[in-house]
């Protein structure tokens, strides 16, 4: 593959048995903006309608790839192997259930673009019901603002237990990074999933390690809504 084929930005979709939400979730990425992606989906052996789903989506949008298991390797494997499979210099998974904004995309990718010293972008979240109803927001207000990215305090800091509480707990907690965009070289560098309990948690620690030593730096950028 030469760089000039090869994607800019990745969407690892792991799923077992994903097919009642599957649709809107793919339908939310491969509707971005942002259109130099590729979409790197591995089922995990499921015995509903996910395959249908997937196989018509890679049908009619050659940026899907399509990956099945012939059993069930857990959510862990499966989360690496869609990282693993993806050519991206950016790479970010996306939960069956999961949906973005049409601007997500463009955003962490100028965000990212525009802050050499940052390994991750994400935005803040919005809980719904399964009609699509707000049920809640994210705790994300006295970090984002609508002036674009904000840099999480404390992660630049030399001391790595500073970076590793940062990241742990400014936003309640480290699972809505792991959906973040990230460098996708730094992310090769850590663990990744682990099959362990609170793997999300085990991950950040991680990247708040390695990130540090790494050409890009440290930084993690959160952004609100315009």
């Amino acid at each position: 593959m030469t760089e000039a084929t090869r994607p800019r930005v990745s969407v690892g979709v792991p799923v077992r048995n994903g097919g009642r939400y599957l649709r809107r979730a793919l339908s939310s990425i491969l509707t971005q903006e942002y259109h130099d992606l590729e979409v790197v989906i591995s089922d995990n052996a499921s015995s509903d309608a996910t395959s249908d789903i997937c196989l018509e989506f890679a049908r009619r949008d050659g940026r899907v790839r399509y990956y099945r298991n012939h059993e069930n390797i857990g959510a862990a494997r499966n989360y690496n192997r869609v990282f693993k499979l993806s050519r991206g210099e950016l790479f970010k998974w996306t939960a069956h259930d999961d949906w973005c904004d049409r601007t997500f995309l463009t955003r962490c990718v100028e965000a990212l673009d525009a802050e050499s010293s940052a390994v991750l972008c994400y935005s803040g979240v919005i809980f719904t019901d399964e009609s699509g109803r707000v049920v809640h927001y994210g705790s994300w207000a006295r970090i984002t603002t609508e002036h674009g990215p904000q840099p999480l305090a404390d992660l630049s800091s030399p001391d790595h237990r500073r970076r590793h509480h940062a990241l742990q707990w400014s936003c309640g907690g480290p699972a809505p990074f792991v959906f973040g965009l990230m460098r996708a070289e730094t992310l090769a560098r850590t663990g990744l999933v682990r099959n362990v309990p609170e793997p999300d948690r085990v991950l950040i620690g991680e990247l708040c390690l390695v990130a540090f030593s790494a050409p890009f730096g440290v930084k993690v950028l959160v952004f609100g809504p315009r």
